[in-house]
């Protein structure tokens, strides 16, 4: 046997395991998503809870069902955006603001949310979001290291899900807009 005589069965063994991965991954997701959505849903409903909290909470129910196209761009987009998002009054700071708004019950609530988001994202792209995991190991932690070591911060608001939630919701669109006008204008203004 060659090679292109194993390739075809291979090549069909990998899309047939893949295909029950992706549905066993599916019907596992699917009772943490009705959960976040009924737990999203009811905390919506709360009085006072600041914009940016709304929104991101939004912004993770929308996600829950599919929203696909921030997740492919972030493995690209992550390693430059990241110190965008960190920056002294970037998202992060913005979200750790809104966060301090919230009553400690909210601010529970709010947390397990977002717990329950990340590991819908997990399911929803497992390969994606383990390439963004090393993308912040290997550029988020020596940042942080070095800024314990400068200023004595430990960045202590800082968490995987708040990092993920900017990266994905304010921070990978910034950058998709910002590209699309630029391939906009360069495709407008050719001469002619």
């Amino acid at each position: 046997m060659t090679f292109a005589d194993l390739a075809l069965p291979a090549i069909g063994a990998v899309l047939v395991i893949g295909a029950y991965a992706r549905d066993r991954l599916d019907r596992a997701a699917q009772k943490l998503r009705l959960e976040m959505a009924d737990r999203g849903e009811r905390f919506l409903k709360q009085d006072g809870l600041p914009q940016r909290v709304r929104d991101d909470v939004n912004f993770m129910l929308d996600g829950a069902f599919g929203y696909f196209w921030p997740m492919v761009v972030m493995p690209f987009v992550a390693p430059f955006a990241m110190f965008w998002v960190l920056r002294k009054n970037g998202p992060l700071a913005r979200d750790a603001v809104a966060r301090r708004k919230l009553a400690p019950a909210q601010r529970a609530e709010y947390d397990a949310i977002s717990s329950i988001n990340m590991r819908v994202l997990f399911a929803n792209h497992p390969f994606l979001v383990v390439i963004v995991e090393l993308e912040m190991l290997i550029l988020f932690a020596p940042f942080v290291l070095l800024m314990a070591f400068f200023k004595g911060d430990l960045m202590p608001a800082v968490t995987q899900a708040a990092m993920f939630s900017a990266l994905e919701a304010q921070a990978v669109p910034a950058f998709v807009r910002r590209e699309r006008h630029r391939f906009h204008d360069h495709t407008t203004h050719q001469p002619a």
